[in-house]
């Protein structure tokens, strides 16, 4: 969302008096509150080594944190169940011409605050605000009130409300804050609160799997995890549920309706602008607030997200309609038709990410954008919505809007996120194949066919393809493959396995060539040697002096290009007749025979296929024999 950097203070008012206004209006009793605890069965996985390192952080607060701390905040009993519930509390100004209101409420728990107006008012507002959880007071924030996360113009949702940025939090029982403007303060403005209340256990039947999947590995069942499909992009990352934080789906503004969905050119980074301070049994309860806040309060179809990431670098599923589909979401405007956005759940614009969240950045990135066949990471998108620009493949919320967000600490290392996407996409082999016949007559030409591509997407580029000799592999040819194919002949004469050898790739980027990610399968003919077939037909009867056409068939494997000899029956003996070319497996030639006798062929030369045999007996034919008889005989009597 967008981020929490302070503006300069209206003329004639300076930060410093606005921070002693605000301690002047606090309250002289606060309400007890309970601290948000998940059900056992969405607790939280076992903190890794990635988790601790995110404890850290300035500021950061866990599940021991005493809940008498903070004077005046009292905890309620972790296991006291409660109904999800949004306060609102209506901002008006003191007098028409006043264009400042200050508020401060208590009561609670809840873990979002939020300033929203009717949709369609023109408002340029300067809200600033904070919270007290069991640390303490927060520091002064200030929420932006641009609408750029938002539905995009024309989409199915109409937002029914304009707002800021949500301030998220750990549980938190008060809340302060100030709206001013320069202009008259639109209509309507109200403060409200969320509280995400308590979520059921998800059902096992809930666990979400991307299409098309393998059996699902053993996962910790308290995780959740959607598994990994099979298609050949970089690897899935483990990815929380809604069931997993507790989304009641009947909330959705598309509930019981088609989900819409788009393309992925490319992917934003968020973050939601809130406290860093959450424990990580806390997270559930986070995005709930976040999804009632968007779809409650603004009047969204679902969360705008499609994934959050917490500060333990544990991925979460946003906007319902499945994680490896093109869900449009409302993150950024104009681009939402055509991208994906991933938010950190926290601010970062003075709190450095921990490398978990910048591997979750990278881990998930590249699966998605691989699903998408959206292969170059370091490249430009062109965004054709009307109303946005071209971008980066990854880029920052800011970006594409003059916003803050994902926050400076965060958008400093968008480059290292993009280069954790290229490492992993570099390590998926694109996938060479070479397809052909398995049988093949001696010398007879096959057919075989190259395949080349990353995930869904064709390879431009060169292959050698190569025969094994029996000990090493020699080249053959070089093919140049076009939109991922290519097909050439082969004529083997014996058993032969061939393969492909990548040369060069030109598209998409970062393709593999050596090794075994540039090497195909294995395609082994197997020659079977028939009998080559010379034949010699003609009619078996005949007058003597009347001429005779014979007809010639050649086969060895495949048509016969070469020439023969035609050769008469001498007595014991063959005497030569003449010798005829024979193109492509057949020829015709005539005789005059003047007395019945046998003919056949004998095999001179053969220029194609290779290795057709000429020696005899495979290059002799079948023998064939004529009888003649007189012009006035009985059997032409009267013709």
């Amino acid at each position: 969302m967008t981020p929490t950097t302070a503006r300069p203070p209206l003329p004639g008012r300076t930060r410093t008096r606005v921070r002693r206004a605000w301690v002047a209006v606090l309250p002289a009793a606060v309400l007890a509150t309970a601290l948000v605890a998940p059900s056992p069965a969405v607790a939280a996985p076992t903190v890794t080594a990635a988790t601790a390192a995110g404890a850290a952080q300035p500021g950061s607060g866990t599940a021991a944190d005493p809940a008498g701390a903070v004077p005046g905040f009292v905890a309620e009993p972790a296991a006291a169940p409660r109904p999800a519930r949004t306060r609102t509390l209506a901002l008006t100004p003191a007098a028409p011409d006043v264009h400042e209101v200050t508020r401060t409420s208590t009561g609670g728990p809840f873990h979002l605050a939020a300033v929203t107006w009717p949709a369609g008012q023109k408002a340029s507002v300067d809200v600033t605000i904070r919270v007290r959880t069991a640390t303490g007071w927060s520091a002064w924030t200030e929420l932006a009130s641009d609408d750029d996360h938002a539905p995009d113009p024309g989409a199915r949702t109409t937002a029914r409300r304009a707002g800021t940025a949500p301030y998220v939090t750990a549980a938190a029982d008060a809340v302060q804050v100030r709206v001013r403007s320069a202009d008259e303060l639109p209509a309507g403005l109200r403060l409200e609160t969320i509280d995400p209340g308590t979520a059921s256990a998800p059902s096992a039947a809930t666990t979400l799997a991307a299409a098309p999947a393998t059996p699902a590995a053993p996962t910790d069942a308290a995780a959740d995890a959607v598994t990994q499909p099979t298609r050949l992009v970089p690897t899935q990352p483990t990815i929380l549920s809604r069931a997993a934080w507790g989304a009641d789906e009947k909330l959705r503004g598309n509930y019981g309706e088609d989900i819409w969905y788009g393309q992925i050119k490319g992917a934003f980074v968020h973050h939601t602008a809130s406290a860093n301070g959450y424990a990580a049994s806390e997270v559930p309860a986070i995005i709930r607030s976040i999804y009632r806040y968007h779809v409650l309060s603004r009047g969204w179809d679902d969360i705008g997200y499609n994934f959050l990431v917490d500060r333990f670098g544990r991925v979460w599923e946003g906007a319902y309609g499945g994680i490896d589909k093109p869900v449009v979401g409302a993150h950024t405007k104009y681009y939402n038709s055509s991208s994906f956005a991933m938010s950190a759940i926290g601010d970062f614009t003075s709190v450095t990410p921990s490398q978990a969240v910048l591997d979750a950045y990278s881990s998930l990135f590249a699966w998605k954008l691989g699903l998408a066949g959206v292969w170059d990471p370091q490249g430009t998108t062109d965004y054709t919505y009307p109303g946005s620009r071209d971008q980066r493949t990854i880029s920052g919320h800011r970006d594409a809007k003059a916003t803050a967000c994902p926050g400076q600490r965060l958008y400093d290392r968008i480059g290292t996120i993009r280069s954790g996407v290229e490492r992993r996409m570099a390590a998926v082999p694109a996938r060479l194949t070479l397809d052909g016949p398995a049988v093949s007559g001696a010398g007879e030409r096959s057919l075989v066919t190259a395949q080349w591509a990353r995930g869904d997407v064709p390879v431009d580029g060169k292959v050698n393809l190569q025969r094994w000799t029996g000990r090493t592999w020699e080249h053959v040819r070089q093919l140049t493959v076009v939109d991922g194919v290519v097909s050439t002949w082969v004529t083997p004469s014996a058993t032969r396995s061939f393969r492909l050898r990548a040369s060069s790739a030109t598209l998409p980027v970062n393709v593999a060539t050596s090794g075994t990610a540039g090497t195909s399968n294995t395609l082994t003919t197997t020659v079977t040697r028939t009998s080559p077939s010379l034949e010699l037909d003609g009619p078996a009867v005949l007058r003597i002096g009347d001429k005779a056409s014979l007809t010639i068939r050649w086969w060895a494997g495949g048509p016969v290009t070469g020439a023969v000899n035609l050769q008469r029956r001498s007595g014991s003996s063959w005497v030569h007749v003449r010798q005829i070319t024979v193109q492509d497996g057949t020829a015709t030639t005539t005789l005059t025979p003047g007395a019945s006798n046998s003919y056949r062929l004998r095999a001179s030369r053969a220029s194609t296929p290779p290795g057709v045999p000429l020696t005899d007996p495979l290059g002799t034919s079948n023998t064939y024999a004529v009888t003649a008889y007189p012009r006035d005989s009985a059997p032409f009597v009267g013709r």
